[in-house]
């Protein structure tokens, strides 16, 4: 789970997303300097960010909306039918961006907590009356347009409310809703004074864009990055420390994440592809993960729970590690831009034995009897058993006829005497068969 906010942090530092961009405030700054004062060049100045103001009313469906206003096939589909004062506005909106990006990106490397856009925004007037906001002022023209643009392009978002879009802008521009309007100033203080001279050159639509110079402080890793817009927790959990080998065993990664600070672009979804691996023996080969409704607003949370199966062929102690191998945020491609330090982790060390071999089978001695000995019967004890037979059922009828005591001794005596006369030599005999 880290290597995926790894992930995602190294995106927003390394990729130049149209989201780090003038704020409205200052994109109406800069067509005033422009001498841009009709109600379309000052509307087109506005609205290429109207998914931001879509956004606002809580509808996260769409998070990719602003690339699609930012891109260039849609600025030529609009131009087909808007006015020549719209684009105008609508162009000095994406050039001034141009400057804004780096300018933004340089900031937040050296460690700025967040892009330049609401901040400057602090530096200049608020917008008491923005009448291209007004619901009279944001006309069916405008809408009309915007949603011819997204039809030529193959985008299936219609065009928001226009009472929508301006009560939000309204909102913003008055000053009525600002979010973190104080903390932002003193970032502006800290981090942004320097941003007139960024101004100036967006501005002056005839000057190409000057990047700013490379700053001298290191820029924030990602895991930097992650602690400004998520707290998370995770639990990694083998099914078996100790196997033998090609015993299955599985690890289970759970993790619980939460977003504390809205991200500067939405995100929807996040793909990821892994090796598990131990040394250089691959255990399991490109492990998808794929995580929905990824939380890129504040206090939105996300819970995952992956189990991935797998054996080990070689005796020893191996460090499992997940190695990371495609990852993606909302379909674009984001691998290369992931630092090698964070493509793999180790999350275990598992032992591996050999099973024992099977016991051999106990050797038995042959015991079979040699021929040294045999039994002979005599003759004549069959008819000895059969007299003592027939001698022992008269005296035993006798004894039972009788109560005498002494009767009953005299006829057992008798018995006694018989069978001792009757006596046959031993069951067996033994002789030597040499």
């Amino acid at each position: 789970m880290r290597t995926l906010l790894a992930a995602l942090a190294a995106f927003f530092v390394i990729w130049p997303t149209p989201c780090l961009a003038w704020g409205p405030i200052t994109h109406l700054e800069i067509a005033e300097m422009q001498g841009g004062t009709s109600h379309d060049y000052r509307a087109g100045c506005l609205l290429p960010d109207f998914s931001l103001a879509y956004r606002t009313g809580y509808d996260t469906t769409y998070p990719n909306l602003q690339s699609v206003t930012h891109s260039q096939g849609f600025r030529d589909a609009l131009a087909e039918v808007a006015s020549d004062d719209f684009m105008a506005g609508w162009d000095s909106h994406l050039y001034a961006d141009t400057i804004e990006s780096p300018y933004s990106q340089a900031k937040v490397k050296a460690g700025a907590p967040c892009g330049a856009d609401y901040v400057v925004d602090q530096a200049y007037d608020q917008e008491d009356n923005c009448p291209e906001m007004q619901s009279g002022y944001i006309s069916d023209r405008y809408v009309k347009w915007i949603n011819y643009a997204l039809d030529k392009v193959g985008c299936e978002t219609d065009y928001p409310s226009k009472n929508d879009v301006g009560y939000a802008y309204r909102a913003y521009l008055s000053g009525m809703y600002q979010p973190n309007k104080r903390y932002y100033k003193q970032v502006l203080d800290e981090w942004y004074s320097d941003y007139q001279e960024y101004v100036d050159k967006a501005a002056n639509v005839q000057s190409p864009p000057e990047p700013p110079s490379p700053p001298t402080p290191p820029g924030p890793t990602p895991p930097d990055i992650v602690s400004r817009y998520y707290q998370y927790s995770y639990l990694i959990m083998f099914s078996h420390t100790q196997v033998m080998v090609g015993e299955p065993f599985s690890v289970t990664v759970t993790a619980d994440i939460e977003c504390i600070r809205d991200l500067p672009i939405g995100v929807r979804t996040i793909e990821a592809a892994f090796d598990f691996i131990t040394g250089d023996e691959v255990l399991v080969s490109d492990y998808q993960i794929t995580v929905t409704n990824f939380p890129d607003w504040a206090g939105d949370t996300a819970h995952v729970s992956v189990t991935a199966e797998m054996a080990l062929s070689t005796v020893g102690t191996h460090t499992i590690s997940a190695r990371l191998t495609a990852a993606s945020v909302d379909g674009m491609d984001i691998t290369h831009m992931i630092p090698d330090e964070f493509t793999s982790i180790p999350i275990g060390i598992v032992v591996c034995a050999r099973a024992p071999e099977p016991n051999p089978a106990p050797k038995i001695a042959n015991r079979t009897p040699r021929p040294w000995y045999s039994y002979e019967a005599p003759p004549e004890r069959e008819e000895a058993e059969r007299l003592k037979a027939e001698k022992w059922a008269e005296i035993d009828q006798a004894m039972r006829a009788t109560d005498d005591i002494a009767e009953k001794l005299r006829l057992y005596a008798e018995w006694e005497i018989f069978r001792d006369r009757h006596n046959t030599p031993s069951r067996y005999s033994f002789k030597c068969p040499l």
